[in-house]
């Protein structure tokens, strides 16, 4: 399985790493342009302004999967993670949609299984700056970044309706079905874009 580092911070007390993998799809499911069910391939739809664009279906070709961690190690017996599920386009690199869950604490170097399949509970989840408290939602387009974090969520829903926990060569995965709508703003807080219907359905690895 291919682990891809994507993020490392070094202080006087803390070192933190974010964890990307990319996996196929554990067993073949169709590609079809029926609602989401928690058994279909990993994939997001949405509105942007108003305007739906096409489901982007992970098919192992240009679209894919992936889900990552943050890991701040300090010196006290218990560690923080966040966990990321993403889809987006291997060719161009282009995240069509991130999102971040977070802050989950253990009192080891991962968490056991059971811990982390119990905090990903079905239900409503906050947004939550940096994903600090809850969830954040990112995409890139054009060589920028838009995210939940840079401005006001009133109005913004985000609900996990389903999940299957699976084990994949050794590894845990949550996979989940969520609904959301929320703003997305530029780095500098500006230029909205209104999601609305948006449907995820992908994959948080304990890793």
């Amino acid at each position: 399985m291919k682990k891809i580092v994507a993020l490392l911070m070094v202080s006087l007390l803390v070192i933190s790493c974010r964890k990307e993998t990319t996996t196929p799809t554990p067993t073949p499911v169709p590609v079809t342009s029926a609602p989401a069910t928690i058994n279909s391939a990993p994939q997001v739809s949405y509105s942007i302004n108003g305007v739906a664009v096409n489901p982007y279906i992970s098919n192992g070709n240009t679209y894919m999967y992936g889900t990552g961690s943050i890991a701040p190690v300090n010196t006290t017996t218990y560690s923080t993670k966040q966990y990321s599920a993403s889809i987006y386009n291997v060719k161009t690199s282009q995240v069509y949609l991130e999102i971040d869950k977070g802050t989950l604490s253990f009192g080891a170097l991962e968490p056991d299984s059971t811990t982390f399949k119990n905090y990903f509970t079905t239900g409503s989840i906050a947004y939550s700056v940096n994903a600090a408290n809850g969830i954040q939602i990112t995409m890139s387009d054009t060589g920028a970044t838009w995210s939940t974090t840079n401005g006001s969520q009133t109005g913004s829903l985000f609900s996990i309706v389903a999940t299957q926990e699976q084990w994949i060569a050794g590894n845990q995965y949550i996979k989940f079905l969520a609904t959301f709508n929320c703003t997305l703003y530029d780095q500098n807080g500006l230029n909205p874009r209104r999601i609305t219907n948006g449907v995820f359905l992908g994959y948080f690895e304990n890793q």
